[in-house]
């Protein structure tokens, strides 16, 4: 089983005509719904290339056709299933010791790609009793847990927010996402990271604001999150946390865009979900890092690498293993400690923006063979697990 010094792929990156649309679809209409039939879709040069399980070009152009995937797509057959591809993932995992950082489905080679530490030859041949032509490694740095700074009501996303347990004087700074409309009922709600919410064997579920004088105020509590202390739990996705707003205070559909203690923003006015293999510009995280001196609070993420990772943080007390994270690249700058919980957002015009997601990790790496890797839940994965929409208005 081959080990490389860095990710690579059969693909040249781009972005195809309707590539967020498309790939929308045929993530809800397809590939969630039969994975066994389908090997996934990903970016090649101006096209989005799917495959096909267990039909021919035909049958699958034909549906596709039929759910509006038209112009900028183009189908071929696979052996290697969504499914099959998951199923690989599981067992790599199961299996996997310290050195493996991350691992998840590459479906431009229908194949599982695992970053590792460094290079262990017993650990490989142990790898490749799975599925040696399925399998490959590739060299990475250690993933890390990541966590502006004086938000009111209504709040926006990408904003300084602090979690405290009860009696408790410590706090874990992270920072909000967006905001979101309740399954029912008229309360308000935002997103975060779960492991925010729960690591290191406590959970901290009072969310604080903070004042320019430094002091932390309740705004609201943790009502639900994907995360167990372990990671990811059971028939739940990503690295997620939604806290109910208390009193008066409010949200908005607005998240903060730009640098350091910034007053610019955009407004939001829906969600978009991109493809492996997806380049181009406009996609940027919001987080309130640097006031934990990390970064400036934005970065732009220029490169879908790979979608539907699991991803092991090692800095955490026990471990937590994040499943169905995607993974946007920078060459030189990361996401840092305090971003945990903010916004992944793609600009549209001058002044609106789609929700993508929401910060979770960084390898902590940039430069040489290894780019920054931001590791971001999808936004989507809210509505399917807790419920509710993404809040668009006022």
């Amino acid at each position: 089983m081959p080990l490389t010094e860095s990710l690579t792929s059969t693909a040249t990156p781009g972005d195809p005509t309707n590539v967020a649309e498309n790939y929308a679809t045929l993530v809800g209409k397809f590939f969630e719904q039969e994975p066994e039939s389908w090997g996934g879709a990903y970016v090649d040069g101006d096209v989005l290339v799917v495959k096909a399980v267990r039909r021919t070009v035909d049958e699958a152009t034909a549906l596709l056709a039929a759910a509006g995937v038209v112009h900028g797509v183009r189908v071929v057959t696979a052996t290697r299933s969504i499914a099959d591809l998951d199923a690989l993932t599981d067992r790599v995992v199961s299996m996997a010791s310290a050195n493996v950082v991350s691992v998840g489905p590459q479906y431009a080679t229908s194949s599982v790609v695992v970053g590792v530490l460094k290079d262990d030859v017993a650990e490989r041949q142990s790898l490749a009793t799975i599925d040696p032509d399925a399998i490959s490694t590739y060299l990475t740095h250690a993933a890390s847990t990541t966590s502006r700074y004086y938000d009111t009501s209504p709040f926006y996303g990408g904003a300084q927010i602090v979690l405290t347990s009860s009696g408790s004087t410590a706090g874990r700074v992270c920072s909000s996402g967006f905001s979101w409309n309740a399954p029912s009922g008229t309360t308000k709600y935002m997103v975060t990271a779960g492991h925010c919410y729960y690591e290191n064997n406590a959970t901290k579920s009072t969310v604080n604001r903070v004042t320019s004088s430094n002091s932390w105020i309740a705004i609201g509590s943790v009502s639900w999150s994907s995360m167990g202390n372990t990671g990811t739990l059971t028939n739940r996705h990503g690295d997620l946390a939604v806290y109910a707003l208390s009193g008066s205070n409010s949200n908005t559909n607005v998240v903060y865009t730009g640098t350091y203690n910034t007053t610019a923003n955009r407004i939001v006015i829906g969600y978009t979900v991109l493809p492996e293999g997806w380049q181009g510009g406009g996609v940027y995280t919001s987080g309130a890092g640097p006031t934990q001196g990390n970064g400036t609070g934005e970065v732009n993420l220029d490169w879908i690498s790979l979608v539907n990772q699991t991803v092991t943080y090692t800095n955490t007390s026990p471990d937590q293993v994040v499943k169905n994270l995607t993974v946007g690249e920078n060459a030189s700058t990361c996401t840092g400690q305090g971003d945990s919980g903010g916004a992944v957002y793609k600009q549209s015009g001058t002044s609106n923006a789609y929700a993508m997601g929401i910060i979770s990790g960084t390898n902590n790496s940039g430069g040489g063979t290894t780019n920054c890797r931001n590791y971001f839940t999808p936004i989507s994965y809210v509505s399917s697990d807790f419920g509710g929409t993404l809040k668009t208005s006022p």
